[in-house]
């Protein structure tokens, strides 16, 4: 689910109880492919010899080399110099020996920079020369593509033949033909794996591969590229039927109905002294809720996800909601109560605090987001120095927790704009 969400662009807003829709992979969004390496290279599957190699690929370890001696991390400080000479480098981008996941981040981060911000031409050429060379690299480290136990030695597969680099493999023995693109790979030591590669990869009759570069519109017309092709570099499909092996998220995929969204338990949090809301007809349903927060009526909702928390206390979702409507009802009330401003921000940081403890790193990491930019605007309101490194502090360990672009672009905002003395 999570690859399919990023694929589309589409998640889920516990706040809201809806479906969001945003830039996808499939749109073209380069964050997203780059979220997608980033899930892989860290989710917990067992059993797969390919994806083992594949985080290995693309973790690597900085105490290890190969038996060629060259090291499993990229140095990007040729890139990085040639950069800073032209314009800013973004704080996460690290001058040094990084690790492939990083070398891909920082590599897109230059890609952003540079469709953003003017670069002088006399910087252009060395700039260049030293991306093509950051690129190639990342296929030469160890393990090397010759080894077949690297992640980049595998097969494309149809019907009776296979197609790895530039030529032709004999087919394993015994072997199955595969009626549509397929991915193969393993060596003669271990089992070969076979993984289904459509919509992401296309051979046309010359066996000639493609690979998927956007989902043109929803009726399944797809286009796809070809790597330093000379000629006919781009190929256009219309096949509705891919969209079954890639369905796009839909409401029913959630358990939007159920209380599953628990926390680990955690102690009582008091919310606070301080000035009370003023008492509005209550909200007896979850929908009403919804409605009231979207149209920004604050009080009723948060008195109703108040009493929701309170017989609930482990409900994540509750939480979240909860600490999302104080702090922008807080946010309202900046420029008029400050007082009142102030309780609702710091009631808004201790209900995100119940949220952290979830046993899933992307809704803990989700909780850690909110919470800072809940201490943010407190330090907004109070000029506190401890709410701005709460703030940072937080933002940090969301981007570390659970890789969202999101993320990585609000703990660069506080790096990139601190306190002015």
């Amino acid at each position: 689910m999570k690859l399919r969400e990023r694929c589309y662009g589409i998640t889920w807003n516990a706040t809201e109880a809806s479906l969001e829709k945003g830039p996808g992979a499939l749109d073209g969004s380069i964050d997203k492919w780059i979220e997608i390496i980033q899930y892989v290279a860290n989710c917990p599957i067992d059993g797969s010899r390919f994806v083992s190699a594949c985080q290995s690929f693309l973790i690597g370890a900085k105490a290890e080399t190969s038996s060629e001696g060259r090291s499993y991390y990229i140095d990007l400080a040729p890139l990085v110099r040639a950069w800073s000479r032209a314009c800013d480098v973004p704080p996460n981008v690290d001058a040094g020996r990084v690790s492939v996941k990083d070398a891909l981040q920082a590599i897109n981060s230059f890609r952003n920079r540079f469709a953003h911000v003017p670069f002088p031409y006399d910087q252009v050429q060395e700039v260049y020369r030293e991306l093509e060379i950051c690129t190639f690299t990342l296929f030469e480290i160890p393990p090397t593509a010759a080894n077949d136990e690297s992640p980049l030695s595998g097969s494309f597969a149809l019907k009776d033949s296979l197609l790895r680099g530039a030529g032709y493999r004999n087919t394993p023995e015994p072997w199955q033909p595969v009626e549509r693109e397929a991915f193969v790979w393993g060596g003669k030591n271990f089992d070969q794996e076979v993984w289904d590669a459509r919509p992401f990869v296309l051979l046309d009759k010359m066996m000639r591969p493609y690979l998927l570069s956007r989902l043109k519109n929803e009726a399944g017309s797809w286009e796809y590229i070809r790597y330093l092709a000379e000629a006919n570099a781009v190929y256009g499909l219309s096949d509705p039927d891919l969209l079954k092996l890639l369905p796009r998220p839909a409401e029913s995929d959630y358990r939007i109905h159920k209380e599953e969204e628990e926390v680990l338990p955690v102690a009582a949090v008091q919310t606070g002294s301080g000035p009370s809301l003023p008492v509005r007809p209550p909200i007896t349903t979850r929908e009403e809720a919804f409605a009231a927060g979207r149209d920004r009526d604050f009080e009723p909702a948060i008195e109703f996800w108040k009493k929701e928390v309170q017989q609930k206390p482990y409900y994540h979702s509750g939480w979240q909601r909860l600490g999302f409507l104080q702090r922008e009802y807080g946010v309202d009330l900046m420029d008029t109560d400050q007082g009142l401003a102030e309780k609702l921000l710091r009631d808004s940081v201790a209900s995100f605090t119940q949220a952290t403890p979830h046993n899933d790193p992307q809704y803990a990491a989700e909780a850690l987001y909110n919470r800072s930019k809940a201490h943010w605007r407190l330090w907004r309101l109070t000029h506190e120095p401890r709410e701005f490194e709460e703030a940072v502090t937080d933002a940090q360990t969301a981007a570390g927790r659970f890789y969202d672009h999101k993320f990585l672009s609000w703990s660069d905002f506080l790096k990139e704009n601190p306190p002015s003395n």
